[in-house]
């Protein structure tokens, strides 16, 4: 069987990513004649490389959409409608195919259908109750593209201006537009009562159940809230997890398209990139010694053994460096040191400006990308917040997260070993006391500052006020260093940074904690969560708590709203009745007046008469 496929490419700055290379040569595979329609830019690297693997490759100007574009690539193929028994119209939000093209329209055939699509919505807001068949891959069969009902509707194609337009104008009418002319249709995934959306509520039953070849490229990066509105959230995770376990499509394709189009944050929950380890048992030993250095900036005296302890969990064939500003404290770290046999432990005084950020950016530069994999750490007490437990406990979170125990820091090891495209691992967010109002204020006051230094750098990925950065807020964390190249290749010096006092947020070092997770996707690495599993247990625990009390908020909020909004509502009615009774008033009173006027008138002109 002959078939012209049509795909609509569209991509911001106009790079063909690998997923659409791999999506190309699957059409390919089951199409005579592939025509990429490009709405708008595209690279000359890419464009050259589609047309290698035997695309014909168009530009037009990116207006109409899909439909406007499925159109020129029709239109472009000039008889079509002889040349080929089917027309298969496709765009690039999709990855795949996950199983061969091949199989699905060897099942289709079987149906004898004019047209057909992989899935369908079930519900249309526009006002027609049934169903349509989703536009991002649609199969038309001879008798369909061979009538005038065909001609007729692509000649007389209405214009479109935007996505939304594409969609209610066009596919949520081609269907039934189609259907009630007598062409029969389906679809290759069957939906059912249970979901609306198969592509984002059931990517994994999709792909394992259904064999479908395709996963929507939204069911990684939608607004978390569209996934929970349906199920737990754990869909997208699944089908990614069994891509990777069973080779079927490479997820690093993925990988590499989301990290270069999408927001972070969104990426970080769809995959579920929280990772909890044990802190008592190593699950999983390493192969060979990776190269790990474990650097912590010690300022405190009085949390010097605290500090010192920690450094217990390093393996030993890990490196320690200890800075700190203080040459006061040389010694005695030394001695705590080496009452704990950390006698490979080396000690350097820095400057102080620039605090732990300069003590990571400055006193490592020379040596840190020389390891595969860095614990950055310090102290803190947050000593502005009262009492000062509230501050001690930040220091203790984080540290807790990233050092906790032997075995968990082998585990946090293995883990990276084992997942080359993890780039940084942070601690989860706090949530206790004065840092819960950190949720919906990550940002603080360096959302600008963060967007000047990220271009001053060249990086280009997505960011926006109302996208929370996946930053490490105390700014400790354990990282790949070359995930953060370009922003170690920077010769920086102490004198880069302000000099003290410095504000409570604002400054350099708060925007330079929260660029990090930035300048690692840039690389092309994931930024997670990390966690003990007892630490995790609380965390649980906490969230649950607040959770609940969040809703009992807003429930008292919502009925005292209520109750204000009936009073409003009675006081208004008496200050209505009120006013409609002093209006009353009023009119009578002008009318009595006009009476008299009108009295006194009648008199004058009878006096008038009689005079007269």
């Amino acid at each position: 069987m002959k078939r012209l496929a049509v795909y609509v490419f569209w991509e911001k700055n106009g790079i063909v990513r690998d997923y659409v290379k791999y999506y190309i040569k699957g059409l390919k595979a089951i199409a005579e004649k592939v025509i990429v329609v490009a709405n708008g830019e595209i690279q000359n690297e890419g464009k050259k490389q589609l047309e290698e693997i035997g695309a014909c490759v168009l530009q037009r100007e990116n207006i109409g959409v899909d439909f406007w574009a499925y159109k020129h690539g029709m239109d472009y193929e000039t008889g079509y409608e002889e040349k080929y028994d089917q027309v298969v119209l496709a765009n690039c939000s999709c990855y795949g195919p996950i199983y061969p093209f091949s199989e699905m329209f060897d099942t289709m055939e079987k149906r004898n259908l004019d047209f057909w699509g992989i899935t369908e919505w079930p519900e249309n807001e526009s006002g027609y109750v049934g169903t349509w068949v989703l536009s991002y891959f649609m199969v038309f069969g001879k008798k369909i593209i061979q009538s005038d009902d065909w001609k007729s509707y692509w000649e007389n194609l209405c214009e479109v201006h935007s996505r939304e337009e594409c969609i209610d104008l066009h596919e949520t009418k081609f269907t039934k537009h189609f259907s009630d002319l007598g062409y029969t249709y389906g679809v290759y995934c069957e939906n059912t009562p249970d979901f609306i959306d198969l592509t984002i509520e059931a990517p994994d039953y999709m792909v394992k159940q259904q064999k479908c070849p395709i996963i929507k490229r939204k069911a990684f990066c939608a607004e978390y809230n569209r996934f929970l509105s349906f199920h737990r959230g754990n869909e997208s995770r699944n089908v990614f997890q069994y891509l990777k376990d069973t080779d079927l499509y490479d997820t690093n394709i993925i990988l590499d398209d989301l990290l270069a189009t999408q927001h972070y944050d969104a990426v970080k929950n769809c995959l579920q990139l929280n990772y909890i380890l044990s802190e008592d048992k190593e699950e999983n030993g390493v192969d060979k010694k990776p190269k790990v250095i474990v650097c912590f900036h010690m300022y405190y005296e009085d949390l010097l053994d605290s500090s010192c302890n920690y450094l217990l969990s390093v393996p030993d064939y890990a490196d320690i460096l200890i800075t700190t500003p203080k040459d006061e404290l040389v010694n005695v770290i030394r001695d705590k040191c080496d009452a704990r046999g950390l006698h490979r432990a080396k000690i350097k005084v820095i400057s102080a400006r620039g605090r732990a950020e300069s003590a990571f950016l400055v006193a490592t530069k020379d040596f840190i990308q020389d390891y595969d994999y860095a614990c950055i750490v310090h102290d803190k007490k947050s000593s502005f917040l009262k009492p000062g437990i509230i501050g001690r406990e930040f220091g203790l979170h984080n540290l807790d997260a990233l050092l906790k125990s032997k075995a968990y820091v082998s585990n946090i090891i293995s883990l990276l070993e084992n997942n080359p495209r993890i780039g940084m691992l942070i601690p989860f967010n706090l949530i206790y006391a004065n840092y819960r109002e950190l949720y919906g204020s990550e940002w603080g006051a360096n959302y600008d500052g963060t967007v000047k230094l990220l271009e001053d750098f060249n990086i280009d990925v997505p960011i926006d006020y109302d996208v929370p950065p996946v930053a490490p807020m105390g700014a400790m964390f354990w990282i790949r260093p070359k995930s953060m190249k370009l922003l170690l290749d920077k010769s920086w010096e102490y004198e880069d940074f302000p000099e003290e006092p410095l504000p409570l947020d604002g400054s350099l070092i708060h925007i330079i904690e929260r660029a990090y997770p930035y300048f690692v996707q840039k690389a092309g690495y994931l930024t997670a969560w990390v966690s003990s599993d007892r630490d995790a247990e609380v965390y649980t625990t906490d969230i649950a708590y607040l959770y609940r009390n969040a809703k009992i908020e807003i429930r008292h909020l919502q009925e005292e709203m209520a109750r204000l909004q009936g009073q409003l509502c009675v006081e208004t009615a008496e200050k209505n009745r009120l006013a409609s009774q002093e209006y009353r008033q009023e009119i009578k009173s002008q009318i009595d007046k006009k009476d008299v006027a009108r009295y006194l008138k009648q008199r004058v002109k009878k006096y008038l008469h009689i005079k007269k």
